[in-house]
């Protein structure tokens, strides 16, 4: 077949009688027939062999009454050779074995028999599968460095959110071991070989158990063959029904995934109406960009984050990093409002804060105190400032350009802000620093232009609670 992977096709019987059979390939209602039997021990020599499947010890593989193997439930064979099941072969003579016996047929829907010329059955000593099955996983592995993304498309219905998409080789593949791959943007969906001998599509919890629990499953397939190897895929519907959906899978190297992605991205920025910096390594915005963009997700390692996290008792591992794409405006001032006063938990008067430049030196990691207000949401006039600025330092732009922010989920939870404890990064040269000087900066020495902005500030609060229909946290 040529869709076998080659660790599909290094898999051959060892020398001396075989005590294993792996069969795979079959389809429709003859997936049943797919998996792994072991020789059923006998007293009588004489007898022909019979294989017990492993996962479902009442389906055995046994010679009938009629020189054909079957594939057929325990209480075929206990009823006296009363042929039956959902697989045979053609008439063989006594002596030749399930793998020796040529093309087989599966049991249809309508009770009729369908040649399936890719049915195989590979034969093994027991002893020899375990070290045969890591040579081809092996081998498996080694053609996946060239190509480690999965492209999976062709799921339909409500699954196919959690089925379609791009799957990437997980890092912690291990030699001689099924590969697991993991959808990229959802870190908690996997691709894995499970128990029984089928890759399966389910949970962080499902894969590392291989349980057979999950949105989407394959045919059995043999050790070593890859999830496109698969004959046949079904999804689940839910309550335990299972579909046959035409599932389709396609390897892309590491640069056609960035080429994918890259459209994707494009075509994000357009929806949320940001200007398109261009392409990674064709445009030095994009190059920029795509910088800004790798060092704020590499800063979940950074010695802060990585210390913080860990005092507040949280697993540094299970940190997930999404990066926030923002248009910056080249700002005199910024500020951040709590329209409920957050010390004193008062809903009728707001408080604020304000600094020169942008607002990544308010809610970033600089020292300093900010200007600080607060004012009576009924009557703005009644403003009182609470701190005078203290930050040294003020962060500045000449023209509007992007700022990449982290938006992880460690940050604004119970009893744990997170604020500051990972970068923000400003596209490209990023933005300059001033050492600030308040002697010559109306907002702290001309009391008239402090009142109008502050009042400015509160009004914008004002507006946007009302708008909102409840208290507000506004940056």
């Amino acid at each position: 077949d040529p869709r076998q992977s080659p660790g599909q096709r290094s898999m051959r019987a060892a020398d001396g009688a075989a005590d294993t059979l792996v069969v795979s390939g079959a389809a429709g209602r003859g997936v049943i027939v797919n998996g792994t039997y072991e020789l059923v021990p006998s007293d009588n020599d004489l007898d022909p062999p019979c294989f017990r499947h492993t996962e479902r010890p009442t389906v055995l593989m046994r010679y009938g009454a009629d020189k054909r193997w079957w594939v057929a439930g325990a209480v075929s064979k206990d009823v006296g050779k009363q042929d039956g099941g959902w697989a045979q072969t053609r008439p063989v003579q006594k002596g030749t074995l399930p793998h020796e016996a040529g093309v087989w047929s599966v049991l249809k829907g309508d009770g009729t028999w369908e040649v399936q010329d890719l049915v195989a059955i590979i034969a093994f000593r027991r002893a020899d599968y375990d070290a045969q099955a890591a040579a081809s996983w092996q081998e498996a592995l080694t053609m996946l460095r060239e190509k480690p993304a999965l492209e999976v498309s062709g799921a339909s219905g409500a699954r196919a959110p959690f089925i379609n998409g791009t799957y990437i080789l997980a890092s912690t593949s291990e030699v001689g071991k099924p590969p697991a791959f993991r959808k990229l943007g959802d870190r908690d969906t996997w691709l894995y070989y499970a128990t029984g001998g089928i890759w399966m599509m389910g949970s962080t919890e499902h894969k590392d158990a291989r349980d057979t629990v999950g949105w989407a499953r394959s045919a059995h397939v043999i050790p070593g063959a890859l999830p496109m190897s698969a004959i046949q895929w079904e999804v689940s519907e839910g309550a335990g029904v299972w579909a046959v959906q035409p599932l389709t899978f396609e390897a892309k190297s590491p640069q056609e995934v960035g080429a994918h992605a890259a459209g994707a991205w494009r075509k994000a920025f357009s929806e949320e109406g940001l200007p398109w910096p261009g392409k990674p390594g064709e445009s030095p915005d994009g190059t920029a960009a795509w910088a800004a963009i790798v060092g704020v997700w590499a800063s979940k390692w950074n010695d802060r984050a990585f210390s913080s996290c860990r005092k507040a008792g949280l697993d540094h591992s299970a940190i997930s990093m999404a990066v926030l794409c923002q248009p910056v405006v080249a700002a005199s001032y910024a500020f951040v409002i709590h329209t409920t006063n957050p010390s004193t938990g008062n809903d009728q008067e707001l408080y604020a804060e304000v600094v020169r430049g942008l607002g990544e030196t308010l809610v970033g990691n600089y020292a300093g105190r900010a200007l600080s207000f607060c004012a009576l949401k009924a009557d703005l006039t009644q403003l009182t400032v609470k701190s005078y600025p203290s930050k040294s330092v003020g962060l500045f732009v000449d023209s509007p350009t992007l700022i990449f922010r982290s938006d992880s989920n460690a940050e604004d939870l119970e009893g744990f802000a997170g604020a500051g404890l990972f970068d923000s990064n400003i596209m490209g040269e990023g933005a300059a620093e001033w050492h600030l000087n308040y002697s010559s900066d109306p907002l702290v020495c001309d009391e008239a232009f402090r009142t109008r902005v502050l009042r400015q500030v509160a009004e914008v609060g004002c507006c946007i609670e009302a708008a909102l229909g409840a208290p507000q946290d506004i940056e």
